[in-house]
Formats: structure tokens, sequence, C-alpha cells
């Protein structure tokens, strides 16, 4: 299950975002696993590794 929830959070493709969700489902493994059939009826991963929102811009340098 958590490879598949990982798997989830490396199509979008967001560097740091990606990483994060990896280290917090590996360190959560052993609690993942002891629940699986919970989480899975509650689809309680897929949606902690929905990202609220994306902000994104850029900052212009400003030549004088």
């Amino acid at each position: 299950m958590v490879r598949s929830v990982k798997k989830i959070a490396e199509k979008r493709r967001i560097g740091q975002y990606h990483q994060a969700v990896k280290e917090i489902l590996d360190s959560l493994k052993l609690v993942i696993d002891a629940n699986e059939e919970k989480y899975r009826k509650m689809a309680l991963l897929e949606r902690l590794v929905e990202p609220e929102r994306i902000i994104s811009f850029r900052v212009r340098r400003r030549t004088s």
C-alpha cells in the first residue's frame, strides 16, 4: 500500500513535496501495514498525499 501511495506522489513531480511524502510514509510504514484495511477503506493516505495547493511564482530581477 505504501508503494502505491508513493507512486501517486511521484506522478506529481514536485521535488521537495515528493521527498517529504516519502519520508513520512517510510516513518509510518509499520502503522500503515498494521491498519492497512482501515486506511484503504477511508482512502486516508491518498488524501494525505494530495497537496492542498501549490504556489508557484517567478521573481524578476530588477535592472537599473
